[in-house]
């Protein structure tokens, strides 16, 4: 009954949820980080088919002015993932599912679980990179990676890209005779628009990777404009931005060429 009521919950009514037994909430709540960090690390769980469902409430300013919980809402769109986003849906979609799963039916779709997660075995301590263009961008990156390719295999431990641009930098990696040491230091996100900005947004924000070189096109509109507005936030949160002191430039996140330059030491 607690469950249906209108409006808030009293702090009576969260403490009775809180002790239910029967449903053993307490056992499976599973804490995570508030603001633009939790959201990330959401968004990154959903990405790589850890979510089963979604219930996220919001007011309206909060879908309309934070990227954050535009994104969400996206992804699960994206990846086909049952999403509730108000009181009277999320009550509906509840009865449901506990009614199905009373039933020999599913509610839930049967996920195909990634055989491969780009972020796995990545640390804090690793010089880790990631290379990310947008589509009429990635030939001038990877001409960019070809013409540096010995310092940044040299110096850093991984190379993170989204799909398509990793793809890119494998075969330019294949045709300049790398090793397949070299090779396997690329690591493949998922493309850009199916969830890849949000792997790499979630690497930035768990410390797992401190340079960021993306090549934006500025004159052509992006379906998943919105993940890219994440990602910078989670660049801006973490203040790995162009910085100037004493005259000594530290690029953590460079834009375009020659940004890129000094981002790895070349400028």
């Amino acid at each position: 009954a607690i469950l249906l009521k209108k409006g808030k919950l009293t702090y009576e009514e969260f403490e009775i949820i809180k002790q239910h037994t029967k449903t053993q909430t307490r056992k499976r709540l599973k804490k995570v980080e508030g603001g633009v960090i939790g959201m990330i690390n959401l968004g990154y769980d959903l990405v790589e088919s850890r979510l089963d469902a979604i219930i996220h409430f919001s007011d309206w300013d909060d879908v309309i002015g934070k990227p954050d919980s535009m994104v969400l809402r996206r992804e699960a769109n994206v990846h086909n993932v049952p999403i509730a986003t108000d009181y009277y849906s999320a009550v509906a979609a509840v009865k449901s599912w506990n009614s199905t799963f009373a039933s020999t039916n599913k509610v839930f779709h049967k996920k195909v679980k990634p055989s491969y997660y780009p972020l796995k075995g990545l640390t804090e301590k690793q010089n880790n990179i990631a290379l990310i263009a947008h589509d009429k961008m990635k030939l001038t990156l990877c001409c960019f990676f070809v013409k540096y390719a010995d310092k940044i295999f040299n110096e850093y431990h991984n190379i993170l890209a989204t799909g398509t641009t990793g793809s890119w930098l494998i075969n330019f990696s294949k045709a300049m005779g790398k090793s397949k040491a070299d090779i396997s230091k690329i690591r493949c996100c998922k493309s850009g628009p199916y969830g890849g900005d949000v792997q790499i947004a979630a690497a930035v924000v768990k410390g797992l990777c401190k340079k960021v070189l993306f090549l934006q096109d500025p004159h052509t509109s992006h379906p998943h404009e919105i993940d890219i507005k994440l990602f910078e936030q989670a660049m801006l949160l973490f203040r790995q931005v162009a910085t100037s002191t004493s005259n000594k430039i530290k690029l953590e996140l460079a834009t375009n060429l020659e940004s890129a330059k000094v981002l790895i030491g070349k400028g």
